[in-house]
């Protein structure tokens, strides 16, 4: 049974009025974004029939107020366009929403008060189920923890009218029922969701998943899909599409976009040396003295380590840090890297080979020259055994679709999945020299000393690093490298830093060990280092050699 809905219908909010009101005063300090927001609402506004259901945004701040925390201004804010915004017709007018802020702000708990109200008889809608997604299912757990303990908390009311174990909360009433699952796309159907939270969507590497927790939303009135989420580190991500989608939305009205981007973040880097500033990626410092004074101590730390100020940057003020690691190339540059490449069929090239362990992952590639344009083509070979224990951070699956990597069915890589595939490539390109560096010469040597291939030793680390650096840097300012549209070459170039020693010797490493992969980038630094031998013919292989192949 559907509870009948007593609307208080508003062209006005008055929680929307005073927020607005604090930051036009100057008492709140918001972003650019946020501002840009303001402008578009008051767009909407002024095209269109919609209206406030005051009725259900009371019904939300009494209950959350009652059973879980008082409410700052930002969340009255956000919830009376996530609860009541509505069109002339009734209907939702954005039913997908976006709220990125700095961690340690209350996302997960508001979040949690969010979930729980829609489950209630005061949302009016029986099995209204929602779910909490994440990659992992400990983050999965956050929101819905949230909710089980306030449960136990008021036991004797709650029991009332709840069921609740560590798996599912339900609502004896409605029958709307709240669960966490991860986001694990292979075995998880859609089902049939009221609503989805997908927490830390900066983890999201591909939009698979989402589109599977998503396909049974349709089904139930009033769906909506709330994205919780700090920034993260990788990009060419779904949350980059997204911030870059949102800058969209906000530019051009479109009456029919459904998307609500709520984005807390410093404007540019400078800002965040005024600790004022930092309101404006998480709006909740201000009543928080203890979470302040913990990011005050962190800022200090970062000043003396990189590594630190780049976290700080990244989760806290929501703007990942282009001076906190020494980046071999700015992310700009990295996608204008993505030209289309141009025919390079006949054309001479030297080959580049990496990998750390043939157990996980190993890369590939040809470096072409043509005047002073650079061109790269790459692929990646990874184990299914390294996919499942590594937690690799990447849409892999999408890119063996796409040709970019070979999923390997075998505990290991082969030296012979790499010469097997520099031979597929010489029936288009004149490939002769290919490069490894020192620690990967003596195994590879065996097998392509019985090649055409003329396998040469690049020295490892900052020896070979040190004199290459200035190229790469060059290069990749004066957009004189393309490598293609190619996510998984982007990816690996971003997951590199520069390290320099106290001498200033430079040497490129990974920003993390185990769920990074550089080897494609590495792959094309052996290249560069056979650069000067780019102009001289390469042998034409012996076709009676390839056929014993």
């Amino acid at each position: 049974m559907v509870v009948v809905k007593i609307m208080n219908r508003s062209r006005n909010c008055k929680y929307v009025d005073e927020y607005r009101k604090k930051v036009e005063m100057g008492i709140i300090k918001v972003n650019k974004d946020r501002f840009a927001l303001f402008d578009y609402l008051d767009l909407l506004d002024s095209k269109e029939d919609n209206y406030f259901d005051m009725q259900i945004i009371e019904d939300y701040i009494s209950i959350t107020e009652a059973y879980f925390f008082p409410l700052l201004d930002w969340q009255k804010f956000f919830a009376s366009y996530f609860l009541g915004y509505r069109q002339s017709d009734g209907i939702l007018r954005f039913n997908e929403f976006l709220l990125l802020m700095g961690r340690g702000g209350g996302k997960s708990g508001f979040g949690a008060s969010l979930a729980f109200f829609l489950t209630s008889k005061k949302n009016g809608i029986d099995k209204y189920g929602i779910d909490f997604i994440a990659t992992s299912e400990d983050q999965a757990k956050i929101m819905y923890e949230e909710i089980y303990d306030m449960l136990n908390n008021w036991r004797p009311t709650m029991k009332k009218s709840f069921d609740w174990t560590k798996t599912a909360i339900v609502n004896k009433a409605t029958k709307s029922k709240i669960r966490y699952r991860t986001s694990n796309a292979r075995t998880k159907d859609g089902g049939r969701q009221g609503a989805v939270f997908f927490d830390e969507v900066h983890g999201f590497s591909s939009y698979d998943s989402i589109k599977v927790f998503r396909s049974g939303l349709n089904k139930v009135a009033d769906n909506r899909t709330l994205y919780l989420t700090t920034n993260g580190d990788i990009r060419d991500s779904v949350l980059d599409d997204m911030i870059e989608m949102s800058e969209l939305v906000l530019k051009e009205y479109n009456p029919a976009d459904k998307f609500f981007p709520f984005i807390c973040r410093l404007d540019d880097e400078e800002q965040v040396k005024d600790f004022d500033n930092w309101e404006m990626a998480n709006p909740s410092i201000t009543v928080f003295p203890i979470l302040k004074d913990g990011m005050i101590t962190e800022y200090n730390k970062g000043l003396k380590h990189s590594e630190t100020m780049y976290e700080f940057m990244t989760k806290r003020m929501n703007m990942p840090f282009k001076n906190a690691l020494n980046e071999v190339t700015s992310w700009e540059n990295i996608k204008r890297a993505s030209r289309e490449l141009p025919d390079l069929k006949g054309k001479n090239a030297i080959g580049g080979i990496d990998f750390a362990s043939f157990k996980d992952f190993c890369a590939v590639g040809l470096l072409f020259k043509e005047n002073d344009q650079y061109y790269y083509i790459t692929h990646g070979f990874i184990t299914k055994q390294a996919i499942f224990e590594q937690g690799i951070k990447a849409p892999l699956d999408t890119w063996a679709k796409d040709g970019l990597i070979t999923i390997v069915d075998d505990t290991s890589i082969s030296a012979q999945h790499t010469l097997n595939w520099f031979v597929e490539m010489s029936k288009d390109y004149n490939v002769g020299v290919i490069a490894c560096d020192s620690y990967r010469f003596d195994v590879l040597k065996e097998i392509y000393s019985e090649s055409p291939f003329e396998l040469k030793c690049v020295r490892s680390g900052y020896i070979t690093h040190n004199k290459l650096a200035p190229l790469i840097e060059d290069v990749f300012d004066r957009d004189l490298i393309s490598y293609g549209d190619n996510p998984f070459m982007r990816w690996n170039v971003n997951n590199v830093y520069v390290d320099v020693d106290a001498k200033g010797n430079k040497s490129y490493k990974k920003k993390e060990y185990k769920t990074r992969k550089t080897d494609a980038f590495m792959a094309m630094i052996h290249a560069f280092a056979y650069r000067d031998e780019l102009p001289v013919a390469a042998p034409i292989l012996n076709i009676d050699w390839l056929d014993d192949l």
